[in-house]
């Protein structure tokens, strides 16, 4: 699951929605407040996981160019 960030915050992103349809008696604007505060946090965890570093090397050990 380290390599999967995507997979992860769509587990995050589906139990929070499985709360709200099995009885979290949120309102339309609680609910769009959270899932927007998720999805914010969730884009930067996503973003540090899939964005390459500045100096990439293959797994032979050689420096790979940009």
């Amino acid at each position: 699951m380290r390599n999967e960030p995507v997979a992860i915050a769509a587990a995050i992103r589906a139990i929070i929605i499985a709360a709200i349809a099995f009885g979290l008696k949120w309102n339309t604007e609680q609910i769009a407040a959270t899932m927007f505060a998720v999805e914010a946090v969730l884009a930067l965890f996503v973003r540090s996981k899939v964005t390459p570093v500045a100096n990439l090397t293959s797994n032979s050990g050689y420096k790979v160019s940009k």
